[in-house]
């Protein structure tokens, strides 16, 4: 890796703390809805406002109309994501440019934009014609309601938040060109541990992400930091260099991203820093996993399962259901989600730009002259 003295990096101008801010979305919060409708057990499913809206479309199923034009959707590989993009210009039709673009770049399989998006407001304003009456329509309002009093009140915490990781980064403005962080009211039908962030324009950054779980509140943000960036890294790597990062990646992580680079990347980038570095934790050998799981109590298994949903998530897709089972496939687990040599080498490169001798060289300049080298 190489070495930074004072004075050898050129100081271009950093990103000012933006503004940060609650906002409803109105369109987002629309298509939650549809797609719960469309599939019960889509997104949460536990908790009573859940159970009360599969209820809802049980008794109040959407229309043949609504239907087809989901289906439709999914036949020409719009993915959720690209869903919720659009949503986004419901009601904003200065976002559609923006967001066109940015579907357009990265999902260039979806032809025809202008028709998708036109049946996507069309069914969403059939929806709400007959939806924003119901008492299931109040109880949600009142609910964000709720949820947005709640943000108001921490609304500094949350602004004191983004300046320490806006510090630790320090993001060139010409990367990373936010003005305005916006917070979305908790979608009661998202899982508390998803969330989703959005570019409406080089300058608006909208963030979803369940009011409890901080730490995904951090992640979502950073996206807007670092997918600028892995975007530079990404015209630097060869071909090869690309091939080497989905390969140090862990499976875990494919199976969620799948093979490309650019997720891959963007995703441990900030993983490590939230889940690791900034804990000050490391990360396990084989044989120190192992060990631990070999002295684990059942209440300690059984503790961790009832308040660790990631974990208690990979017990149930590799069949874990007792501390027996644990114990058997720990091996198994560990290759699954537990190794993962792109977390170390992410982990060793925070560590040194932490320890870098001159401060004024930005997160950019060091993970561009540092992680091309290390493939």
């Amino acid at each position: 890796m190489k070495n930074f003295e004072s004075g050898t990096s050129e100081k271009l101008e950093a990103l000012p703390v933006p503004e940060v801010v609650i906002r409803e979305e109105p369109g987002i919060q629309l298509l939650s809805l549809l797609l719960k409708g469309e599939n019960d057990y889509w997104g949460e499913t536990e908790t009573p406002l859940a159970k009360e809206t599969t209820e809802y479309f049980s008794a109040n199923p959407l229309s043949q109309e609504i239907l087809d034009a989901l289906h439709y959707f999914y036949d020409q590989g719009v993915d959720e994501e690209s869903l919720y993009n659009l949503s986004l210009v419901y009601q904003h039709p200065e976002r559609k440019e923006e967001i066109f673009k940015f579907i357009t770049k990265y999902k260039p399989q979806i032809d025809d934009l202008e028709l998708i998006f036109g049946k996507l407001v069309s069914i969403i304003d059939l929806f709400s014609r007959s939806f924003d009456n119901s008492p299931l329509s109040e109880k949600i309002a009142n609910e964000i309601r709720r949820d947005k009093d709640e943000r108001e009140a921490t609304l500094e915490e949350r602004r004191s938040r983004v300046e320490e990781l806006i510090n630790f980064y320090q993001p060139r403005r010409e990367t990373s060109p936010i003005q305005t962080v916006v917070y979305v009211p908790t979608d009661p039908l998202f899982k508390k541990s998803s969330g989703a962030s959005f570019l409406v324009s080089p300058k608006e950054q909208i963030i979803v992400s369940n009011i409890d779980n901080p730490l995904n509140q951090d992640h979502e943000f950073l996206h807007g930091i670092i997918n600028p960036i892995v975007e530079k890294i990404s015209q630097s790597l060869t071909e090869v260099q690309k091939l080497k990062l989905t390969e140090l990646a862990s499976q875990w992580l494919k199976s969620d991203y799948g093979e490309g680079h650019f997720s891959l990347l963007a995703e441990e980038l900030i993983r490590t820093y939230t889940e690791i570095f900034e804990k000050g934790e490391t990360l396990k050998t084989e044989t120190e996993f192992l060990t631990q799981v070999q002295g684990l109590g059942e209440d300690k298994f059984r503790q961790a399962r009832e308040v660790n949903q990631v974990f208690n998530q990979r017990c149930v897709e590799l069949g874990i259901e007792s501390l027996t089972d644990f114990q058997s496939q720990a091996k198994q687990y560990y290759e699954r989600y537990e190794r993962n040599k792109l977390r170390q080498l992410v982990l060793e490169l925070y560590r040194e730009y932490a320890n870098r001798p001159d401060k004024k060289v930005d997160f950019e300049h060091f993970i561009l002259d540092n992680l091309p080298p290390s493939l």
